[in-house]
């Protein structure tokens, strides 16, 4: 994977640098879920199988962890490499300072997707909250816990994208300079 960020600009100022350590202590959240996620799945499994004593919660708590992984994760994915997909067949042929302009255009596009769905994903959550929604299920709990997550990887998701745009503008305006 290539990072993003280019070694010759000026250090990250301390906004950056926080904003740095909350979307890496995300992706490390990720990454302790899914190994709970394994250790409970493969616990529920060996208690099912050989003591017939199945562990309750293990479907739901990984039912929970399966939906914060990738919006806890897919911020730190765009930060961190061109983490998502593209399709440059036609971006081959074009001349670098275009290909920023439409890497810019992409990226706010998606800003702005990711923005709107991270603002009604966060309107859902106080809604929930709210009303005290619960999940269904053997063990219900809060629902605006699940969907929290929801806006907050969207929301920090717009901002990368946002930051790629800027990034794109900078790039083609000193490929014109030059």
């Amino acid at each position: 994977m290539t990072h993003t960020t280019d070694p010759t600009s000026a250090p990250p100022g301390p906004l950056l640098r926080i904003w740095q350590i909350v979307l890496n202590a995300m992706a490390v959240a990720v990454g302790l879920l899914l190994v709970f996620a394994m250790f409970a799945v493969t616990g529920d499994v060996v208690a099912r199988y050989f003591f017939s004593k199945p562990i309750g919660w293990t479907l739901e708590v990984t039912e929970h962890i399966l939906l914060y992984t990738p919006f806890l994760g897919m911020a730190w994915l765009v930060n961190r490499a061109d983490g998502h997909v593209r399709i440059d067949v036609v971006l081959i042929h074009l001349r670098p300072q275009t290909v920023h302009l439409v890497d810019a255009i992409v990226a706010f596009a998606v800003a702005a997707m990711c923005a709107i769905a991270g603002w009604y994903a966060g309107a859902t959550t106080i809604d929930h909250a709210a009303r005290g929604v619960e999940t269904y299920g053997i063990y219900p709990i809060p629902k605006w816990l699940l969907i929290v997550v929801i806006a907050i990887g969207f929301t920090f998701t717009a901002v990368e994208f946002a930051r790629k745009g800027v990034k794109h503008i900078r790039a083609r305006r000193e490929l014109e300079q030059a």
